[in-house]
């Protein structure tokens, strides 16, 4: 992969030869990151304090885009150094706090608008989610929060970031990926995770003086006990109540069940990616959804991490 910094100014300079980089993609949450290392000369030394984004290029394909966090500049035993890290896009979303506001009608269009847009993420990819009533920002909620809240509730949709940098809201699956024993894989996890599946949600509306319950029934018929209660906005309707529990059980699911894959090849998948795990020896086929994509290169060699999630 080849590194460059763009400055406060946007101008883009290009690294030494990274002597290593890790780079990690999501579904959103928590946020995409990287970190890199290479050589440092004093003719460097503006980046230090003005270095504002980070682009990595593979194979002519930019594989991230985002926010630099830190740069360090080091002189060892082992030479000059430079560090930088940094977080995907969604950081100018978690950073920056929301304005209180209430919506008699809110459309995706709002959101961007007042969410979105005036932190500096401009190219958005999405689909209509229909219109929210009586939605709500809270004060010291991040925008991102609003962001994710909104399109859960109006499309059942999970905001991410692409590697280059665009922000999604689209239900569309990515790519198709099978990884079986000639994938070469280092090693293969299979987990299954109870703690913290939620069994039930009682959702109740106390202006209005009703409540619901969901059920976690596949879960509960596995002996699983964890309810939790949640109080909604006076405006909130039977079926925003129910889908309100729906919400907070399958959260708590997202990563009950896993395989974790690491096979020795950069960017073997992407979020989003459909994945076919065929590996007999850990038992029959699994058709899973890839969360968090880890791909790193150092001098010992390279690879690409996969956590599967259910779909």
């Amino acid at each position: 992969m080849t590194g460059y910094i763009i400055d406060c100014y946007g101008k883009s300079h290009e690294l030494p030869t990274l002597l290593s980089w890790t780079v990690t993609h999501g579904m959103g949450s928590p946020c995409d990151c990287f970190e890199i290392a290479c050589g440092y000369d004093v003719t460097m030394e503006p980046l230090i304090r003005n270095g504002n984004r980070f682009r990595g290029v593979h194979g002519g394909e930019t594989v991230f885009y985002g926010v630099v966090d830190e740069i360090e500049a080091s002189i060892t035993g082992e030479g000059r150094m430079l560090s930088v890290s940094g977080r995907g896009l969604a950081a100018l979303l978690l950073d920056n706090e929301a304005d209180t506001a209430e919506y008699y009608a809110c459309g995706i269009g709002d959101i961007l608008s007042g969410y979105v847009y005036p932190f500096g993420v401009t190219d958005v990819r999405y689909e209509s989610l229909g219109y929210l009533y009586g939605f709500t920002s809270s004060c010291g909620e991040s925008a991102w929060a609003v962001l994710s809240r909104f399109c859960a509730f109006a499309g059942e949709v999970k905001p991410r970031f692409t590697r280059g940098g665009q922000l999604v809201i689209s239900r569309s699956d990515g790519g198709r990926v099978t990884i079986d024993k000639t994938s070469g894989a280092y090693s293969v996890v299979r987990r299954e995770k109870r703690y913290g599946v939620v069994s039930s949600v009682i959702v109740k509306n106390q202006v209005q003086g009703t409540r619901t319950v969901v059920n976690n029934s596949e879960f509960i018929a596995r002996g699983g006990s964890c309810r939790r209660i949640v109080n909604v906005p006076r405006y909130t309707g039977y079926s925003a109540m129910r889908y309100t529990g729906r919400y907070q059980i399958d959260r708590s699911m997202e990563n009950s069940s896993q395989y974790i894959i690491t096979v020795p090849t950069l960017f073997a998948a992407a979020p989003n990616d459909i994945v076919t795990v065929n590996i007999p020896e850990l038992g029959s086929p699994a058709v899973m959804r890839a969360g968090e994509v880890t791909v790193w290169a150092d001098g010992n060699g390279c690879g690409t991490e996969i956590t599967l999630i259910e779909r």
